[in-house]
């Protein structure tokens, strides 16, 4: 279940498209997550989805990669780093930086921002833009939410995380280092704690992370062929998990088409 703060603005369209959101008045959201109740400043409503669920992204992909190396008998390869590719109408060819030749049926590239420069030749060398963003989890506060908050006029994400509090935000067009900024972090640890005060024990040690999000100009993903052989699955920024699946079902469509 999740709750965002004053934003009305989409919830006729997602309702049109069978998400069942509630528009609700500031004590009918406190009603339903009690931590609103010691939010700093008034707010004007939330937009409560029943449907919406959480998760723990790293340990998805985890257990996601076990389940096609065991079950399906995927061969796994890290740290091997790609020149180039080339494909033709009978395979496709994937050329490493170590020399190596990998012969395939079918090539996917999702490689975030990476992929631009595997897409130059096919016009998409510019297409995406780097985005960064931050995240810190930490103990909970004596008021933790027990569903996901979004303050939307702050761009600030609360989220309860396996007995943590993931609070995620920030959005540096451009960034291309994943190295953490001490300022940015304080800056996002500041919000949050200016948002919901008991939220997290904020004064208390903290896991933080920083990760470059693969942005289009319209926010949508680019999920095409651009060779017979040749599938990309590019662009997500902010929403990749959340696109996650839907996706991988869309690129595996196009993968079975002759």
């Amino acid at each position: 279940m999740c709750l965002k703060l004053s934003d009305d603005g989409q919830v006729s369209v997602r309702q049109s498209h069978g998400a069942t959101q509630e528009i609700l008045t500031p004590q009918e959201a406190v009603n339903k997550e009690a931590a609103l109740a010691e939010r700093a400043g008034s707010f004007v409503g939330a937009v409560y989805s029943p449907q919406e669920e959480l998760g723990d992204p790293h340990k998805f992909c985890n257990a996601l990669l076990s389940q096609l190396v065991t079950a399906y008998g995927v061969q796994v390869r890290m740290a091997t780093d790609v020149q180039s590719w080339k494909a033709d109408k009978d395979m496709t060819v994937v050329l490493t930086k170590a020399g190596e030749a990998i012969a395939c049926d079918h090539l996917v590239i999702c490689a975030g921002m990476d992929a631009a420069t595997l897409l130059k030749k096919h016009g998409l060398g510019s297409s995406l833009m780097p985005m960064k963003g931050y995240s810190f989890t930490a103990a909970p506060g004596p008021a933790s939410p027990k569903m996901s908050i979004t303050d939307i006029s702050r761009k600030t994400v609360f989220c309860p995380l396996n007995g943590a509090i993931r609070v995620a935000g920030i959005a540096e067009l451009g960034a291309r280092s994943t190295k953490i900024d001490p300022r940015q972090l304080a800056s996002l640890v500041s919000t949050a704690s200016g948002v919901l005060p008991h939220a997290a024990d904020y004064a208390g040690s903290y896991q933080s992370w920083a990760g470059i999000r693969p942005m289009t100009a319209n926010a949508l993903p680019i999920i095409r062929k651009v060779a017979p052989r040749v599938t990309i699955n590019i662009g997500h920024g902010m929403l990749g998990w959340t696109y996650a699946m839907g996706s991988a079902e869309r690129a595996a469509r196009l993968m079975g088409e002759v």
